[in-house]
């Protein structure tokens, strides 16, 4: 798995790391003397060499992640940090395990202070922000975050630009194993269902109907998609010749668009005009800004032998005949 690291917190280069414990840069906390202060300001020092991790990779994967600068592309895990001192933190995290999750890594900060590491089986594609939020808090009720120690700083784990800091004494559990893509996609489904996700990646487009996405697409992609063609049905990237061949269900209906799970493809958000073009949503606005006429004749018209005129015109003088 994938770590990306920075010498210092105001440091913006990153260098990426597969191996974590091949890493030798361990602080020496007691030159600090147990002054909070004092190592913050080591931390925050351009002149410090050291190592603060990250499990989150910007668009510019050497650069540090920053919502505007550089903003979040993919997750490869989870950090979590725990606030409070414990004699047997390993002791505490085996008694703690509820269900089939396991951290990958525990390793003990400043002041007493513990990190658990939980790696991905493969990086997930949040839609921005406001997804990788829900998605983290999603994760984090999943995995029980909060029961694993004491002290969990759960106002953390949201936000991606956050890097932290190594500690020391480092402990790979050897029942640990890397959380499922299964159970990744579903949670970042889960996180998706509160977010129109076309305007998560800065497309907003009108609803469209799917009945008349579904007919453009059986149009262009004739058999490529033999799904239903609802909400939350699963297909092939039917747009992409690199999904071409493939077994598998990569994508997800939306009803402004598709989540493609596939690297392969290009992993992300594709909004109905990424898709099937701007031409086709332009159409679909002009339609339903026509105005509608009515196409019923009166049957007073009919019967009465009216004077004819065009169906939805502005009426007419009737004439009658008398017998």
């Amino acid at each position: 798995m994938k770590y990306f690291s920075i010498p210092n917190q105001r440091s913006t280069t990153v260098s990426i790391v597969t191996d974590p414990l091949t890493e030798t840069k361990e602080p020496d906390y007691s030159v600090f003397k147990d002054d909070r202060k004092e190592y913050l300001r080591w931390c925050s020092n351009l002149a410090t060499d050291a190592f603060f991790l990250s499990t989150c990779e910007g668009q510019a994967p050497k650069l540090r992640v920053h919502k505007t600068d550089n903003p979040l592309l993919r997750v490869h895990g989870v950090i979590a940090e725990y606030e409070g001192r414990l004699t047997d933190p390993e002791a505490q995290i085996r008694s703690a395990r509820r269900g089939e999750f396991m951290p990958t890594y525990l390793c003990s900060t400043f002041g007493g202070n513990s990190n658990l590491i939980f790696e991905f089986e493969k990086p997930v594609y949040p839609i921005g922000l406001k997804h990788y939020k829900l998605f983290a808090a999603r994760v984090s009720k999943a995995l029980g975050l909060n029961l694993w120690l004491p002290g969990f700083k759960a106002e953390l784990l949201g936000d991606p630009g956050r890097y932290y800091e190594r500690g020391v004494n480092w402990i790979r559990l050897a029942e640990a194993k890397p959380i499922s893509l299964g159970h990744l996609e579903k949670w970042l489904l889960d996180a998706s269902e509160k977010l129109t996700l076309s305007d998560s990646v800065g497309q907003k487009q009108p609803s469209i109907p799917l009945e008349r996405v579904k007919n453009e697409v059986e149009a262009r992609f004739p058999g490529k998609w033999t799904q239903s063609f609802e909400v939350g049905s699963r297909g092939p990237a039917f747009w992409s010749n690199a999904g071409s061949g493939s077994s598998s269900n990569p994508c997800v209906l939306f009803k402004d668009g598709v989540y493609c799970f596939s690297e392969t493809v290009g992993a992300g958000f594709y909004t109905w005009e990424r898709i099937l073009g701007k031409a086709f949503v332009e159409k679909f606005e002009v339609d339903r800004r026509r105005p509608t006429r009515s196409r019923t004749c009166s049957t007073t018209e009919k019967s009465t032998g009216s004077v004819p005129r065009r169906c939805g015109s502005p009426s007419t003088v009737q004439t009658s005949y008398s017998r």
